[in-house]
Parts: C-alpha cells; sequence; structure tokens
C-alpha cells in the first residue's frame, strides 16, 4: 500500500495514534462479528418490514415509480481536521467534497476528489443502505437526467450536468424491480 512504510513508522512512535488504531480495530472486529450475528440479521429484517418506505408516491397516483430527494449535507467535522488515525501520508484536498443525502439517510451521493487537484473532473457515487440497487437507477439532476452505472458511479460528463451545493438532485426508481 503506498504510504504504508511512513505510516508503520509513525505507528511505532507515536503511542495516541497506535491507542486510537487499536481502537480501531476493535470496533471492526465487533463490528463484523455483529453483522455475522443471526439474531442481528433477524432484527434487521424485521425493522426494515416495519419502516414505511422512503419513497413517496410519484405525480400520476397508482403508478410503481419513486421519487426521492437529496439534499446537500455538509460533513460534521470540521474540514481539514481529519481523523487522527489516518496519519496524513497525502496533503488534504483544497476543498470539501460534496455530499447529498435523502432525509431518511438510506441514499448518499459522494463526491471523490480527484488526487490531481480540482483542473481534473471529481467522481460522484451513489451508495445505499444494504439491499438497495444503487446501479441502473436514474437521477435527476437540475431537471436533466444521468443514470448511474456500474458500482452506482454518476456519468456526469455524458449527460452535461454539472453539482454544485445549490444542486436539486432526485433518484427516480421504479419500485416493480
Amino acid at each position: 500500500m503506498p504510504g504504508e512504510e511512513g505510516m508503520r513508522s509513525h505507528l511505532e512512535e507515536c503511542g495516541m495514534c497506535r491507542e486510537d488504531l487499536a481502537e480501531l480495530i476493535e470496533f471492526v472486529r465487533f463490528y463484523r462479528e455483529t453483522l455475522a450475528s443471526a439474531d442481528v440479521g433477524e432484527r434487521f429484517e424485521t425493522l426494515l418490514g416495519v419502516i414505511p418506505p422512503a419513497v413517496s408516491a410519484a405525480e400520476g397516483g397508482g403508478t410503481d415509480r419513486g421519487v426521492i430527494e437529496l439534499a446537500f449535507t455538509p460533513y460534521r467535522e470540521p474540514f481539514g481536521a481529519g481523523a487522527r488515525w489516518a496519519a496524513a501520508t497525502e496533503p488534504l484536498p483544497a476543498r470539501e467534497p460534496l455530499r447529498f443525502c435523502s432525509a431518511d439517510g438510506r441514499y448518499i451521493l459522494r463526491e471523490f476528489l480527484h488526487p490531481e487537484g480540482e483542473q481534473q473532473p471529481s467522481s460522484y457515487y451513489l451508495v445505499a443502505e444494504q439491499g438497495l440497487k444503487t446501479e441502473q437507477i436514474e437521477l435527476e439532476i437540475d431537471g436533466r437526467r444521468c443514470p448511474t452505472g456500474p458500482g452506482g458511479k454518476l456519468e456526469l460528463q455524458s449527460a452535461g450536468c454539472r453539482i454544485t451545493r445549490d444542486t436539486r438532485i432526485i433518484i427516480r426508481i421504479d419500485r416493480r424491480n
């Protein structure tokens, strides 16, 4: 992994980062064990069964299409603070990546800044709660239709779309699939 050797030597010298990393590893271990538990899986399925759908009926009533609006959602941590355990081996980007979330948090459209800087186009990916489809989803970005591709990647250039904090983003879902 790039920068791994520098991170290893930093962890050998810095007790605070070693403690933070150990805590993170323990959390991930506990999280994975919890997900593997049949009891947790059953509770998750039960909760999903009683939670009303996040999509509302589209105009024209009685159709199987749903609409979900995504809103710009800034990150909670001040940008640039960064996680201490991440051992900064690369410079921070010049600005905070954009993030748009559905009201219920089940869908997130996240910008990934190009590592070479602002002169290169960013990538956008639609991610969703477990079990929700992210590929071949139709997004409407300020009135223009932009489908997602493999892995939920949004193809902005081919649709001629541009995303800013003020962009209106709607997910159109066909609930028949």
